[in-house]
């Protein structure tokens, strides 16, 4: 069976080795390589600087000593990160 494969014309391109372009081409597939990768990584990053912004704002509201209730005795308890976006 290996000897199908090794036969010379059995295939006319090798998908292994990289195709030979122009400068012009390899410029635009390079740009569009670099687009698709930061096109992934740059959302991910924004999202986690949104999570730590809103664990900081949680944790300001927690602290925050001007929110008190003197029925029950107690400031604001944050139990979840998403409350800046619940208050609007």
């Amino acid at each position: 069976m290996s000897s199908f494969w090794n036969k010379e014309g059995s295939f006319n391109t090798n998908l292994y080795i990289p195709l030979e372009f122009s400068w012009s081409v390899d410029m635009i597939i390079l740009f569009f390589c670099y687009f698709f990768l930061l096109n992934t990584m740059l959302p991910i990053s924004i999202i986690f600087s949104f999570e730590v912004v809103k664990l900081y704002q949680a944790a300001l509201v927690s602290w925050d000593t001007e929110i008190y209730e003197t029925r029950y005795g107690h400031s604001a308890v944050v139990n979840n990160c998403q409350l800046m976006e619940e208050l609007g």
